[in-house]
């Protein structure tokens, strides 16, 4: 049934012979789950609803429109794949509206050729994955979403509760406080970013949650360019107690209380090198030993605040450095001049009077004069090779002579050969594609 009127009245969804909506089990069962999506579709009238159902019997059907009331349309997506058991419960992703899991009762030994008690969908219920992992075989009661974090699930069994960070792959127990006895229901509450368990005979029991982080390449704040041995910058709340630049070699892995581990793909946990900490933000390079693929990364402040983030780190993320440290705009560069064998560095651009950042024109100087511009970056270190490195400044190809390691932590350099060519040219744009992955632009001037 419906209401759209805080249950002054109802209608029955789907047609059915006593006007009281479709029958949805498979005959003898009655609903056991139903959830409704919170996204509406606005390009119908009325705008489309999407609810779940499971039965009792194992059926699991779904309506993208029950606002029609009689005249929705319900599709009883029950699949080969799915359990003849009693369904518990029936959760939605908030972002996607094509994705629903749903959780079974009983035992896989009871249907052997269909085993398995959590099942999730991403096509609204045309095809189904479980997701039990290293789950024993155990009636699984209630399943929760985390909304900001997708692939962080939270079951309740009939032995407590478990969580999953990666979708389903691996399921850890939940001992932080909750006892091991049936968890019958499992909510997630968006104004305290907690967790409350309802259990059978021992009540009910909240946890707060780890803080949310989000992880970057520190050089264009790309989340994509998360690069293993790179200069990464993690951004969230409460990360640390105090602002602290790290001031030896090597970096700490604690700075004012707070430490930075990183688990990667193969499953260990290093602790990361720490530039920099402060309250929302925390600098830091990604471990150079880190396997490429999901990484989780947990920062733990010194006042004991917890705060994780899931990441995919790669092994090439090229960005540049720029000089208003924002990713945009002049380079984080130097240009630098061979003349007569002596060599000299000079910068591409600097502040004027009124602390605005402009360029400094490239001169090519003296007929015998080499120029070469020297860009930093990060995410490069872990090329192919070197002809894997292109540069196109002003549309113009230019010989990439180095691109590796600098001599700063976690920052990469490249080495660019310039063309006179490009002598008088003004504002011109400046690129590198490192293994097929580009960089943003960046800006420099030639007189």
């Amino acid at each position: 049934y419906r209401s759209s009127d805080m249950g002054t009245t109802w209608i029955g969804t789907g047609p059915g012979n006593d006007n009281f909506g479709q029958d949805l089990s498979k005959g003898q069962g009655r609903l056991s789950a139903i959830t409704p999506h919170p996204q509406l579709d606005n390009a119908t009238n009325p705008p489309g609803e999407i609810v779940w159902v499971g039965t009792s019997d194992g059926n699991v059907q779904v309506s993208t429109d029950v606002g029609k009331g009689a005249d929705a349309a319900w599709m009883n997506v029950t699949r080969a794949t799915l359990p003849n058991r009693f369904i518990t419960d029936i959760a939605v992703e908030a972002s996607d509206r094509m994705t629903a899991v749903v959780t079974y009762s009983g035992f896989s030994s009871v249907t052997p050729n269909t085993p398995g008690h959590i099942f999730r969908t991403t096509d609204l219920g045309k095809t189904w994955t479980s997701i039990d992992g290293n789950l024993p075989d155990i009636p699984v009661n209630t399943v929760a979403v985390d909304p900001l974090l997708p692939n962080v699930l939270w079951v309740g069994t009939d032995i407590g509760a478990f969580q999953t960070i990666d979708g389903g792959a691996m399921w850890l127990p939940m001992l932080n406080g909750l006892p091991k006895v049936p968890v019958f229901m499992l909510r997630y509450h968006t104004a305290t970013r907690s967790l409350f368990a309802g259990t059978h005979g021992r009540g009910v029991f909240r946890l707060t949650l780890e803080r949310l982080v989000v992880t970057v390449s520190a050089a264009d704040y790309e989340r994509s360019k998360v690069a293993v041995g790179g200069l990464v910058a993690a951004f969230g709340t409460r990360m640390a107690t105090r602002l602290e630049i790290a001031s030896t070699v090597p970096l700490p892995t604690n700075l004012a209380g707070t430490t930075v581990s990183v688990r990667d793909s193969a499953g260990t946990a290093r602790l990361a090198p720490l530039f920099f900490v402060a309250d929302s933000q925390v600098n830091y390079q990604m471990p150079e030993e880190t396997v490429p693929g999901r990484a989780v990364v947990t920062i733990t402040s010194g006042d004991g605040t917890i705060s994780v983030g899931i990441e995919q780190t790669v092994n090439i993320g090229p960005a540049l450095f720029t000089a208003n440290a924002e990713g945009t705009g002049f380079p984080a560069a130097s240009l630098l001049r061979v003349r007569n064998g002596v060599l000299t560095y000079e910068d591409v651009a600097t502040r004027n009077a009124q602390n605005q950042i402009v360029a400094v024109p490239i001169d090519f100087g003296l007929p015998q004069d080499e120029i070469f511009l020297v860009l930093y970056g990060t995410g490069i270190r872990r090329r192919s090779a070197l002809e894997a490195v292109t540069c196109g400044i002003g549309g113009t190809a230019s010989p990439v002579l180095y691109a590796g390691a600098s001599t700063f932590i976690g920052v990469d350099q490249m080495n660019v050969g310039l063309p006179r060519s490009l002598a008088g040219r003004g504002n011109v744009s400046v690129g590198l594609t490192v293994d097929g992955r580009a960089t943003r632009t960046v800006t420099v001037n030639f007189k």
